[in-house]
């Protein structure tokens, strides 16, 4: 009965409905910024609560931990842009890998000659360019792979084995190795991100919009963490001290 929902996978199945989001901040464990999107996936969801957050808190630099399902060239390049740094893990979803052959992290990129060296030690030099799907594509193609011992173990393709690099790729590798360095921050995620949700779920009794339409499901999510915030800044400080804060004298009981 809503047109601006979509079918949506979940643990449980396929439900109909929205995708929220949320940014966390990780001192005080306040929710910085909220969004709701009809996007099946959080794909492109990434810099535009990222930077929600950056505008609320008032800082120039943080770090945006998220999980795999937010790695998107695009938007980490939003980000730093923005003075922000992601650490996103990236998920193997090369289908050669999926078939049990040698992914694209099997091959090592030299950023001096720009060419993607094989597991054998040969080179994909660079072909052309091309734009697809929002992204601008570097192809590279070896030469000489039907002579190769490794090649039943590369590609399945005929011809000569092909690697694409996105404009912005240097940006991913340069995150790979932050998370690489600093594996124990990812960690983090699951306790920040998941507690908001996990509370308005279980202790609020929150499971699903009341409302209809994407603009007043916006406007209810926010009402949501809003009354989250409050929660969590009731644990924080005391009621008086957060009247005192926001200029409101609290009566004195006899």
């Amino acid at each position: 009965t809503d047109p601006d929902t979509r079918k949506m996978p979940t643990a449980h199945g396929m439900l109909v409905g929205y995708n929220a989001q949320l940014a966390v901040d990780a001192k005080y464990k306040l929710i910085a910024a909220d969004d709701v999107t009809n996007e099946v996936t959080d794909f492109k969801q990434l810099a535009n609560v990222a930077l929600a957050a950056k505008t609320n808190l008032e800082v120039k630099q943080a770090e945006v931990v998220a999980d795999a399902g937010y790695y998107n060239a695009a938007e980490v390049s939003r980000c730093v842009e923005a003075g922000l740094t992601p650490l996103i893990p990236k998920a193997d979803t090369s289908a050669n890998t999926a078939r049990g052959l040698y992914g694209k992290s099997r091959f090592r990129y030299d950023a001096a000659k720009d060419v993607y060296v094989c597991p054998a030690g040969a080179q994909l030099t660079h072909r052309f360019n091309t734009y697809e799907l929002g992204r601008e594509l570097r192809y590279y193609r070896a030469s000489g792979c039907k002579s190769c011992a490794l090649k039943k173990q590369c590609t399945r393709n005929k011809a000569n084995r092909t690697i694409t690099r996105e404009e912005n790729e240097h940006l991913m590798e340069a995150m790979a190795a932050r998370m690489k360095a600093q594996p124990w921050k990812f960690k983090l995620r699951k306790e920040l991100a998941e507690h908001p949700f996990g509370t308005i779920k279980r202790w609020f009794g929150y499971t699903h919009f009341l409302l209809k339409g994407l603009e007043k499901v916006r406007t209810e999510w926010s009402l949501t963490t809003l009354a989250y915030n409050l929660k969590r800044v009731l644990n924080l400080v005391s009621f008086e001290k957060l009247m005192q804060a926001v200029g409101v004298k609290v009566p004195q009981s006899i």
